[in-house]
């Protein structure tokens, strides 16, 4: 097992985690999901274009950006718009443990598509860390059908994300990859924010705050850290080592929000960080 490609897998979770949190924010403030899509895509690609030009490596090659392009353009878009119609419905952590369905996804289709049939260590870290995730998010009360639907949806659709970016991520280099795949993000936002007629402008240091802090915390850092992680494991082996989002995304909630562990949740963190200990010792 390669230690560093799951560190970097972690670490991907890790911005991934703060995307929830910045949703809520981001609706709490007036933002539109499509408006704010559009922003968090269009800063994450000047970020990434202008870090290439900036250290030489800025090149477009057409051959090259085709599938990336189209791996932002339709699956992490429609992904994500998925993600933020659920998000606008459930709860922070209602919605995490909902898209941790996604693993089951990857695994069904490796099987399906690449025949790699899961091993007993595998099955076993994802049992463990499911109910790990179940107890973290701590599951409670009525949810409504719709966004229950979108969130599995999303978690579908992020699974042959996942095993899609794992073969572009060996071909070519995860910075540029990255770059591509938020280009065609962008043009796929910015289409549906224009649709809907009310195209948002950042007006004030907080909206100027969320943008910058949605699309490099929440985007550039992680989408970047996945490919480099997928580099090295296997999508079947990233998809346990990102399960470790929830457990952020609940200390977060500590932290910036101002919710309480209790002991439930501890176990289940507890669980999730076990699930990686079984998954590095395969």
């Amino acid at each position: 097992m390669d230690r560093a490609g799951i560190l970097f897998v972690a670490l991907s979770a890790l911005g991934f985690a703060t995307l929830g949190i910045f949703g809520k924010i981001a609706f709490s403030l007036g933002w539109s999901s499509s408006d704010l899509l559009s922003w968090r895509m269009l800063l994450a690609a000047v970020v990434v274009w202008g870090w290439l030009w900036w250290r030489g490596g800025c090149r477009f090659d057409v051959s090259e950006a085709r599938v990336p392009f189209l791996l932002g353009a339709l699956g992490y878009a429609t992904q994500t718009t998925l993600y933020f119609a659920a998000l606008e419905r459930l709860p922070v952590g209602v919605l995490v443990l909902l898209m941790y369905v996604y693993p089951v996804f990857v695994v069904l289709l490796a099987w399906l598509l690449e025949r790699e049939r899961p091993t007993p260590a595998a099955l076993l870290a994802m049992g463990v860390a499911l109910l790990g995730i179940a107890l973290t998010t701590n599951l409670s009360g009525r949810v409504g059908l719709p966004g229950v639907l979108l969130a599995m949806a999303s978690a579908a659709v992020y699974a042959t994300y996942l095993l899609v970016s794992a073969r572009v991520s060996r071909v070519t280099e995860p910075v540029t990859t990255s770059g591509y795949v938020f280009i065609g993000a962008t043009l796929s936002f910015t289409a549906l924010a224009l649709m809907d007629g009310q195209f948002k402008i950042p007006s004030s240091l907080p909206d100027w705050g969320l943008v910058l802090g949605i699309s490099t915390i929440a985007t550039v850092f992680p989408v970047i850290l996945i490919f480099v992680g997928l580099r090295r494991i296997r999508a079947t082996q990233a998809s346990i080592v990102s399960m470790l989002e929830p457990l952020f995304t609940i200390g977060m909630g500590v932290l910036i929000l101002g919710e309480h562990l209790n002991v439930a949740q501890l176990l289940g963190g507890s669980l999730i960080l076990l699930s990686v200990v079984i998954l590095q010792r395969r």
